[in-house]
């Protein structure tokens, strides 16, 4: 679990130390018995309380306990992790309870990667437990939230909890707050219809109010995204006509989806109708300036309608923005051919299949080339 994110995890590692009981001494529960080779964790807030004479008392198998979830929590690979787990599920189903209460009052606080530590250890300490996963993907992902917008740290987390809720969603199929989770994890990887089936899972095996009211309001949103789905995956399967059932009526509503007028854009350029093709493009272009997509498929339009000149100036502008592109660079050349210029084409084509010799088109210019064609007419 949480294995993208263990380098975030260990930058509380200096929260606990570490004491060692004196030689010949154990520690026992029940019927486990820790002796002198295995360290006991203290988190450092209760040391500092000791020492301040704020507390009293020798330290407690709860100190020990909450240390050990602490440990565990950041550093589940810990060399005496096997004997911190036999230890703490001695302690169960109470350990559990008191862990619960200690997350309650962090969330509070919006302590969210404390939290996070703590239920990380509740999860290998009790796996049958589908509800302290639920509460470990919870609060991961409120502290993803804490992250800058595509953080490394955020996008770690955020993999993570996918693929913990996965995972666990094929082992808990009855627990419907994981399946509510999952939904929008789903919808933020565009994969409309799988979080529609998982939500409406969710209000078959039955939710709080709260949870089922999100989720109606949510499934109202989504009958758009999933009619966009279908669409665009009719369009890229060369069903234009049909895509465009699909996608055009979307329109009215949701004219800022700068991906929903590229869509139609190109199902409008496969049907050879350029005009109406540039205007969904350019205005998807004013929604998104920087995709070198749509400035691929202005400049492609412009050279269907023999307006080499256009073509080549898109090309030129969005080169400065994505140097590297082979298809910005192919078709650039391919403009530059029509305009005459035959010299800087062939450059420019060539650079484009270093860097991409697996593209048919690219390949089939360069082939032309080969056979000493000069300048288009």
């Amino acid at each position: 679990m949480l294995e993208r994110s263990r380098m975030l995890l260990k930058r509380k590692a200096d929260e606990v130390m570490f004491v060692e009981l004196k030689e010949g001494k154990t520690l026992t529960l029940g019927e486990i018995t820790l002796d002198e080779r295995v360290p006991l964790p203290i988190r450092v807030d209760k040391l500092v309380d000791k020492v301040k004479g704020v507390s009293d008392t020798d330290f407690t198998a709860d100190n020990i306990a909450e240390g050990m979830c602490w440990t565990l929590g950041f550093d589940p690979e810990f060399p005496h992790a096997q004997a911190y787990k036999a230890f703490l599920t001695a302690l169960m189903p109470g350990l559990l309870a008191l862990l619960e209460e200690k997350v309650e009052g962090l969330e509070a606080e919006e302590k969210w990667l404390d939290a996070v530590i703590y239920l990380h250890a509740a999860a290998q300490i009790a796996p049958d437990q589908p509800q302290v996963i639920y509460n470990l993907a919870r609060c991961a992902l409120r502290q993803a939230e804490r992250f800058s917008e595509n953080s490394p740290e955020e996008k770690q987390l955020e993999e993570d909890v996918f693929d913990l809720l996965s995972e666990k969603i094929e082992q808990f199929t009855d627990f419907a707050p994981l399946f509510y989770l999952m939904g929008f994890q789903l919808v933020n990887r565009k994969s409309y219809k799988a979080a529609e089936s998982a939500w409406r899972h969710a209000l078959q095996l039955g939710v709080d109010d709260n949870m089922r009211d999100e989720m109606f309001r949510q499934l109202d949103d989504l009958w758009s995204r999933i009619q966009y789905e279908e669409g665009y995956m009719l369009v890229l399967e060369g069903f234009s006509d049909e895509g465009l059932v699909k996608l055009l009526p979307l329109e009215s509503s949701h004219d800022d989806w700068w991906n929903l007028l590229f869509f139609i854009g190109l199902a409008y350029r496969q049907k050879a109708q350029y005009d109406e093709a540039l205007d969904y493009f350019r205005r998807a272009q004013r929604l998104n300036t920087g995709s070198p997509e749509i400035h691929n498929e202005i400049g492609l339009c412009l050279m269907s309608l023999e307006r080499f000149h256009e073509a080549e100036a898109v090309y030129t502008e969005a080169i400065k923005m994505h140097p590297e592109s082979p298809d910005l660079l192919c078709n650039k050349g391919i403009a530059l051919l029509h305009l005459g210029d035959a010299g800087q084409a062939r450059k420019l084509i060539e650079r484009a299949y270093e860097l991409n010799p697996e593209d048919e088109v690219t390949a089939a210019w360069i082939r032309h080339l080969g056979a000493g064609a000069g300048p288009l007419s």
